[in-house]
């Protein structure tokens, strides 16, 4: 009798350690910050990173999102600052807001330079509040539920347009910063795409744009030319 119960013990401590093993890894299987979610089109032909690069020609190419999460969206910059620091913070999920998407001219490709990246409470409230009267409550108690999802983030970003291609998410790139694509002067742009994983509140504010908050995964490439 006295064995079976040590024998049961050992059985369910087992089963405790195989859930935490497999808790661990399905973690680090959902990592982000790879460019495993985006191709490029360009000459006809569909390009695929390697390590993370597209060698591109200064010619016009369409970027296609191919995650099924919601409202993907993207930021390009010419220095690899963003995508440093979002590494350096190994979250998977960031929180961000839909008062980021940027208005752009259709095909343009915009660099941006900025971002703020919020890793505290003090931070994160200012990041909530800014989005309308009680987010800053509400992210509080969705950190302190699922508290690895601490990250908030304010960046600018263009949406992919699912209207260029019904059922596709792309962005046809005609230009960078209002310029052709070959009048582009440098050599590289770092690129971060974002998914829409979860979203809290649809409040409408005057201009007809929402108030959201959104909890997004990410992924990191460059554009060589």
């Amino acid at each position: 009798m006295t064995y079976s119960k040590h024998a049961a013990a050992r059985t369910v401590a087992g089963l405790f350690l195989c859930m935490i093993i497999v808790a661990i890894s399905f973690e680090r299987g959902m990592a982000s910050g790879d460019c495993d979610k985006l191709t490029v089109d360009q000459n006809g032909r569909e390009l695929k990173p390697i390590r993370g690069v597209f060698r591109l020609e200064k010619k016009d190419f369409v970027l296609r999102y191919n995650g099924k999460e919601k409202n993907p969206s993207f930021t390009v910059s010419v220095t690899p600052a963003l995508n440093n620091s979002l590494k350096k913070y190994q979250r998977d999920l960031l929180w961000g807001s839909a008062g980021d998407y940027m208005a752009v001219n259709s095909g343009d490709l915009i660099v941006v330079g900025e971002f703020s990246l919020y890793d505290n409470e003090n931070g994160r409230d200012g990041f909530a509040n800014a989005i309308g009267a009680g987010y800053g409550d509400l992210l509080k108690k969705l950190v302190a539920v699922k508290p690895e999802r601490n990250l908030a983030t304010t960046i600018a970003k263009i949406s992919f347009d699912p209207d260029i291609a019904p059922g596709l998410q792309v962005y046809k790139v005609t230009g960078i910063s209002e310029k052709p694509v070959k009048d582009f002067d440098g050599k590289e742009l770092y690129l971060t795409y974002f998914g829409v994983v979860e979203e809290y509140g649809r409040e409408p504010v005057a201009n007809d744009t929402l108030r959201l908050l959104e909890l997004n995964n990410w992924g990191s490439c460059v554009l060589k030319f």
